[in-house]
């Protein structure tokens, strides 16, 4: 049970949804608190998400900064991680188009 939420949690994670994977994390690590492997995947995981938020903010700043080199790079940094982000997408064409 604990490595097929594993391989769900991997694949929820390489589709962008960081949050998902979180939770499948969490439950494989209710299943089996022993497993350090999982927590140690859990905790990167969430530092991540944690980078990905942050990214986030700094990519709007420097698209209302006018700094739109700046902000196209984090923008297309956050996509690696979320693909599919509608906002940073916005932010990517309008900084591409600045």
């Amino acid at each position: 049970m604990v490595d097929h939420l594993l391989e769900e949690a991997d694949k929820s994670a390489a589709a962008g949804a960081v949050r998902e994977a979180l939770d499948q994390l969490d439950q494989a690590i209710r299943a089996d608190p022993a497993r350090e492997d999982v927590r140690a995947r859990r905790e990167e995981l969430a530092k991540r998400l944690a980078q990905v938020a942050e990214s986030r903010q700094k990519a709007a700043k420097a698209l209302a900064a006018g700094r739109f080199e700046e902000a196209f790079g984090l923008a297309s940094e956050v996509l690696k991680v979320t693909p599919g982000d509608k906002a940073m997408e916005d932010v990517r064409r309008k900084a591409q188009t600045s």
